[in-house]
């Protein structure tokens, strides 16, 4: 037996036998929480958050650059010459790094991270980008 960090005694975990349909047991195979009917309800739910939070970012993706009308209407928006940046950097009031986020407000780069930044954290959610980085190959 060893001592965990927080002082309980754990055994080593004994291999697990399953049968498969033929009948003969597998030593050493696990289940994975996604492939237990809770798990799987689970999984698709944080699923079809992510694609919901991804397609949110879209939107306002989109929002910005050609004004759908719902928070930036079409003449201020980034293809007509208007600012994504400009309304939300110049109106910080407070902090230590209040006449930096002015002095960002408009500025081209700042616009261009921006979009992009909405753009890829949108792309990222919507596609799965490493959701699972620790599954194994099958």
């Amino acid at each position: 037996m060893s001592t965990t960090v927080t002082g309980h005694r754990s055994t080593p975990l004994a291999p697990r036998t399953t049968a498969h349909l033929d009948g003969a047991p597998t030593v050493g195979t696990t289940t994975r929480v996604a492939d237990t009917t809770a798990g799987l309800t689970l999984a698709r739910g944080l699923a079809v958050l992510r694609i919901t939070t991804g397609l949110v970012f879209l939107w306002a993706f989109l929002d910005k650059t050609i004004g759908l009308g719902y928070s930036t209407t079409s003449a201020r928006s980034w293809v007509n010459g208007g600012s994504p940046t400009k309304g939300f950097l110049s109106s910080v009031d407070v902090g230590p790094v209040q006449s930096l986020m002015h002095t960002m407000a408009g500025t081209w780069y700042a616009d261009r991270l921006f979009m992009l930044g909405m753009l890829g954290v949108g792309f990222a959610l919507v596609l799965g980008v490493a959701c699972d980085p620790l599954r194994s190959p099958a």
